[in-house]
């Protein structure tokens, strides 16, 4: 057959695609890749006094270790691929595959040969980078549970993840439970994670509920990061219409520069979980 390389993206993103494949078998999970970080914090470091220098530390070292086992997945994709990319399935890439392999027995133009391998690379380069910046939100909440957790907050009883409260969209965080909150909703807390304060906070700011402590926590100023998540990314616009729909963004403390002190539209990590902590003596 001939290779048909309008098809080889296909073949290889998508959550049914070779790249996936082979992700799943060579890459941790995020809950897996999280655990890691958490488990180099705690043999070099192991301080959960300050909590923004403990998350921004557990952020930098799951991003060092996935980019250490992406980097792997990368140098030998070709050689996993081999493995996984059955004909019926994933039929071009198997023959550009095949071609490759066999290119000194063939006697095959090295450029068209490379020509398919480079389109493999491109494809894979380009899912690399999706995947870089899809799996840091679930990263941020991963971490926020285990920090919540070393201060003696207990899962299922202190805190809820991914709860829906009555009909409203599905928070990331809730605090403490229903029960409480039907009792005296100011003494709950409604969270959603997101790394940026792009515009699909909107949503999230007009599904939360209107009567809890709503935070939107973010990864603004983890040094992961560099100028386009600082404290420029939160314009007064945003502080506003955060304040609007009764929301504080909660983000590092070194990003907490004078205007937006004064905002008060933002708190730091350490100064919500010093809020959690006061809370729960009404739970």
């Amino acid at each position: 057959m001939e290779i048909d390389y309008s098809k080889i993206k296909q073949e290889l993103q998508g959550g049914k695609g070779l790249i996936t494949i082979v992700r799943k078998r060579h890459l941790p999970q995020t809950v897996e890749m999280a655990r890691l970080a958490q488990l180099e914090f705690e043999l070099t470091m192991n301080d959960f006094s300050n909590i923004d220098f403990a998350l921004d530390k557990l952020l930098m070292l799951e991003y060092e270790i996935f980019l250490k086992k992406q980097k792997e997945i990368t140098e030998k994709f070709i050689e996993y691929a081999d493995n996984d990319a059955s004909e019926d399935l994933f039929p071009n890439v198997r023959k550009i595959i095949d071609e490759y392999k066999n290119s000194p027995l063939l006697n095959s133009e090295p450029t068209k040969i490379l020509n398919g391998i480079v389109n493999i690379i491109v494809s894979l380069a380009d899912s690399n980078r999706q995947s870089r910046v899809s799996r840091s939100g679930s990263s941020l909440m991963n971490h926020i549970s285990y920090l919540l957790i070393k201060r003696e907050f207990i899962f299922q009883k202190d805190y809820q993840r991914e709860f829906i409260l009555k009909t409203g969209c599905k928070l990331d965080f809730f605090f403490p439970n229903i029960d409480t909150y039907k009792e005296e909703p100011k003494n709950c807390c409604a969270v959603a994670c997101q790394t940026t304060s792009n515009d699909r906070f909107r949503l999230t700011f007009a599904q939360m509920p209107h009567d809890t402590r709503n935070r939107a926590c973010t990864a603004i100023g983890n040094s992961n990061f560099g100028e386009k998540l600082g404290p420029s990314s939160l314009t007064d616009n945003k502080l506003e219409e955060a304040k609007a729909n009764g929301v504080k963004f909660v983000i590092f403390s070194n990003a907490i520069d004078t205007r937006l002190r004064n905002s008060r539209a933002v708190m730091s990590y350490q100064e919500w979980f010093e809020e959690l902590e006061m809370l729960r003596k009404f739970w």
